[in-house]
């Protein structure tokens, strides 16, 4: 479907995503939403609410990929750089963009810890306020009951966020 969609746009298929999200937000901001129904303005307001979950997956997709382009600091860790590209160039205040880092490390797909609550970001399910609390959890807990529990751990915190 991606394939058949940037043929509408030009590009890369993640560069014709972008514009089509941004031509769907202007349809949105320039809508006389007084005409709509009260149950269609409840329906456009979940599905934007879903819709900016979906968002902040795939900046945390962008997010690993320039995490991943950093050449590793003395420690072998790396993240810095894009924090400070977020702070610099996205306007981003530098908490927030610590912990955009930080969610998006820890809902790679491959290695984080919470991958089955990225996911559901990815479906809308859950919004990025419920990302940062569950992160935060997983600090509380001990190291060694997140590498040996970590499919359980992610799973209760993913349930308790789509509750």
């Amino acid at each position: 479907m991606a394939a058949e969609l940037v043929g509408q746009w030009s590009g890369h298929p993640a560069r014709a995503g972008l514009d089509m999200v941004a031509q769907g937000l202007d349809l949105v901001l320039g809508a006389s939403v007084w005409s709509l129904s009260d149950t269609e303005v409840t329906e456009v307001l979940m599905g934007l609410t879903g819709q900016a979950g979906r968002v902040e997956a795939a900046r945390g997709v962008l997010l690993r990929e320039n995490i991943g382009r950093e050449v590793p600091d003395a420690h072998g860790r790396q993240g810095a750089r894009t924090v400070n590209l977020l702070k610099a160039r996205c306007r981003v205040s530098p908490g927030r963009a610590g912990a955009d880092v930080a969610n998006a490390k820890v809902t790679c797909p491959d290695t984080g810890d919470l991958r089955r609550l990225g996911a559901a970001l990815g479906a809308g399910q859950v919004s990025r306020d419920h990302l940062d609390v569950a992160r935060r959890a997983l600090t509380r807990l001990p190291k060694r009951v997140v590498a040996e529990r970590r499919e359980e751990v992610d799973a209760v915190l993913t349930d308790h966020a789509k509750q």
